[in-house]
């Protein structure tokens, strides 16, 4: 059988054994580029995105891009250094570090995007009048896009988005006037998961958000914090605790929160008659529980089981306590004509 020699002093071993040994030291290998793979996933060291956040004031102008192409490339990981070297007093940074986190907002990375957003926000607020106006710049930049985008994600996802001017009635029923920004539902449609609700945050100017038998906990309520135009928030069926729910109520005390315990859904969109004490039904949902019981737009709801109702506000309030499958009894005045209709309740999933 042919030997093979190694290193003097190790004297002979066979072809299978020099094979078995390849294959071991060729594992060992290939352990060790994926453990350095693995680390430049994770993303440069501390000491690096320090190192060229410095570079950004150099003198020499070579070792300003280079940093500055270097900083762009390790993405989140610079962004909380290029946010503090913003706020700096060298212009020549201050312009680089908000430029570099200008191009981290066309991230295709969530986690990136958004930290770069927090961080020029932090900035734009800072008060220091140079560092603040070229982050709003930037910010001005891309928000626009941004909010576009996380709009037509939540669409694709199945939330109903009615925009200012829409004649989209949906689930929402009568538009008011007081709103003028997006109004956001989510319903039976809706098929993402907690992680999208995140989204909300990317639309500034959200005036009104609805969860019509969405299941949330006290976790997902900072995802329905900080919107200064925030005028009605609809929980129907959310499960949510009335502690939670009283949180939500001291953040926003001029917002309209509508809170119902019940899982019940009608199907009809309604709106108050000139100062009459009825509701009048504008749009009736397909194959709702309102649509099986034969309610059509133009009725008047005089009463719901016992309770007489006298505006939309009411008959959401009355519905809102009840439970899907529940019967009752809906009073209706059709042009002259006022009769009875047995409605068997639906529910929002």
């Amino acid at each position: 059988m042919k030997r093979i020699e190694l290193a003097a002093g190790w004297g002979q071993i066979s072809r299978g054994a020099a094979l078995t040994l390849s294959i071991i030291l060729g594992l060992s290998g290939l352990k060790a580029v994926a453990e350095t793979a693995e680390k430049a996933a994770e993303g440069p060291v501390s000491d690096d995105v320090r190192r060229w956040v410095a570079d950004l004031g150099s003198d020499q102008y070579a070792v300003r891009e280079e940093a500055t192409e270097r900083l762009i490339d390790a993405g989140r990981y610079a962004i909380a250094d290029l946010a503090a070297a913003a706020r700096g007093d060298d212009l020549e940074v201050t312009a680089r570090a908000i430029t570099i986190l200008g191009a981290s907002l066309r991230s295709e990375d969530d986690l990136t995007e958004d930290a770069a957003v927090d961080s020029l926000m932090k900035v734009a607020d800072a008060r220091v009048s140079a560092s603040a106006d070229m982050a709003n710049d930037a910010l001005g930049k891309i928000q626009g896009a941004r909010r576009d985008r996380a709009i037509a994600a939540l669409q694709r996802l199945g939330a109903i988005v009615v925009q200012p001017n829409e004649n989209d009635l949906n689930q929402f029923g009568y538009i008011p006037a007081m709103f003028n920004g997006p109004q956001i539902s989510f319903g039976g449609r809706w098929h993402g998961d907690r992680s999208k609700l995140a989204l909300l945050k990317r639309i500034p100017d959200l005036q009104r958000v609805s969860f019509y038998g969405v299941s949330l906990v006290e976790d997902d309520l900072p995802l329905l914090s900080g919107f200064s135009d925030l005028k009605q928030i609809d929980l129907f069926g959310c499960k949510l605790s009335g502690e939670a729910v009283q949180k939500l109520a001291r953040e926003y005390p001029k917002t309209t929160v509508n809170v119902h315990a019940g899982t019940a859904k009608l199907g009809v969109a309604a709106n108050s008659v000139g100062n009459e004490t009825v509701c009048m039904i504008s749009t009736v949902e397909p194959h709702s529980a309102a649509d099986q019981a034969g309610l059509i737009a133009g009725d008047l709801i005089l009463k719901f089981g016992d309770q007489p109702i006298s505006d939309f506000k009411t008959l959401t309030a009355v519905i809102g306590a009840r439970q899907a499958g529940e019967k009752v009894t809906i009073e209706v005045r059709r042009n002259s004509e006022t009769f009875k209709k047995e409605v068997t309740l639906g529910s929002w999933r």
